[in-house]
């Protein structure tokens, strides 16, 4: 993440840091190998500051293994998850219409 990031949350010994357009994970790599990073542009930021933080606590709990391309699901929200050049899953959620995910 770029240097004017800025801490929002810490939760669990994993930091969630944002530059105004992404919510970035820093600690999360010593658990899945990889950090997390959400887009923030179609919700409010405390929304995609709770996924993130079920993220956490789902890969926390359960040691879990995730790979390119798997799908998790969210309340009504459909997220894959899609390995980017930095080794970091960016997440995507799913069109409304069932038509691929953004």
């Amino acid at each position: 993440m770029e240097n004017k990031s800025s801490i929002l949350y810490h939760f669990r010994n994993i930091t969630i840091r944002s530059d105004d357009k992404n919510l970035c994970t820093e600690g999360l790599y010593l658990i899945i190998g990889k950090e997390l990073k959400l887009q923030t542009d179609n919700q409010k930021t405390e929304d995609y500051l709770e996924v993130l933080k079920y993220l956490i606590n789902y890969c926390v709990d359960t040691n879990l293994v995730i790979m390119d391309s798997q799908n998790i699901g969210y309340y009504s929200w459909l997220l894959q998850f899609r390995l980017d050049e930095y080794n970091c899953y960016d997440l995507y959620e799913a069109n409304s219409d069932g038509s691929g995910f953004n």
